[in-house]
């Protein structure tokens, strides 16, 4: 399971978290993709999306991925 998560909002607010918790309990199947890494509000959100980016706040065996354009 691949979960799309784009920056821009807050990450505990998601309802798709909740989701991929239901199918894929422990997170071992799921793969977390941050996008729109850009579009972040403010400089003490930068904190939290770089936790989660290094699957410290929501584990994913798979971890966690953010694309970067050229």
């Amino acid at each position: 399971m691949i979960f799309a998560e784009p920056a821009r909002s807050d990450f505990a607010n998601q309802s798709i978290l909740d989701k991929c918790r239901a199918v894929d309990p422990e997170g071992q199947r799921t793969l977390g993709i941050i996008t729109k890494p850009d579009y972040l509000k403010s400089r003490s959100s930068e904190t939290l999306w770089i936790e989660l980016a290094q699957n410290k706040n929501i584990y994913f065996e798979l971890g966690w991925h953010m694309p970067k354009n050229r």
